[in-house]
């Protein structure tokens, strides 16, 4: 599939973008094959402004003493309340992407409390 063929959910062609970034601009992202569609050229430029948006909160690197899987949901919580802002459903890139996010998630529930049982 082309380029040309993905749109930023938010108006028009887009690229991909790794909502739950990486620790620093010189490491890999966390999870490389988690991606969302945002546009990167003018007049929008949606992927700009996600960074902004991360910058004024501090997130847009790996903050220190920030545990990163903290961190990377953090960040993916903030993108998805800026598509819930914008109107649109938050969506992933492709099924790579689906099967990044379910294991994400499952590396939170993972690092959760187990259930405890209820007491009568």
């Amino acid at each position: 599939m082309s380029a040309a063929r993905h749109h930023c959910v938010l108006c028009v062609p887009g690229q991909g973008h790794h909502p739950t970034r990486r620790p620093s601009a010189a490491e890999p992202y966390f999870d490389a094959a988690l991606r969302l569609w945002l546009c990167s050229e003018p007049p929008h430029n949606h992927h700009a402004r996600m960074h902004e948006v991360l910058r004024s909160l501090d997130l847009d690197l790996l903050p220190e003493g920030m545990h990163p899987l903290t961190y990377r949901v953090l960040v993916l919580a903030v993108h998805a309340g800026a598509f819930a802002d914008a109107g649109v459903a938050f969506a992933v890139a492709d099924a790579a992407a689906s099967r990044a996010l379910r294991s994400l998630l499952l590396e939170v529930a993972d690092a959760l409390p187990p259930n405890e049982e209820r007491v009568a």
